[in-house]
């Protein structure tokens, strides 16, 4: 007996299956990129690595920042990043406009 040819819906990464809805819909992407580039933010500079890794404000507000992601509904950073670059792929694909459907 031949197996029939079926399709079958691909199927969600386990890492991003378990984010909340809001995470989930693109409209909200910049407003949580906004947020978390907030959450992080310093008003000085360093200008080596060095500095950065020794100044007590600027690992504060790395913390305050991995914080805010655990907040947001991430596990891990791995599981931001791999959101971040879903939402950026999202983004940057180019809406096709059929002429026959839209006279415009």
């Amino acid at each position: 007996m031949d197996k029939p040819n079926i399709l079958h819906k691909s199927a969600v990464h386990p890492m991003l299956a378990i984010l909340p809805d809001y995470l989930k819909d693109h409209n909200n992407y910049e407003k949580i990129q906004r947020a978390i580039l907030d959450a992080g933010a310093t008003r000085h500079s360093h200008n080596e690595i060095v500095e950065w890794s020794a100044c007590k404000h600027c690992q504060q507000k790395q913390h305050d920042r991995a914080e805010f992601i655990r907040k947001l509904g991430f596990i891990n950073g791995a599981q931001y990043m791999a959101w971040k670059k879903v939402q950026d792929q999202i983004g940057s694909m180019k809406r096709v406009r059929l002429s026959k459907y839209n006279s415009k």
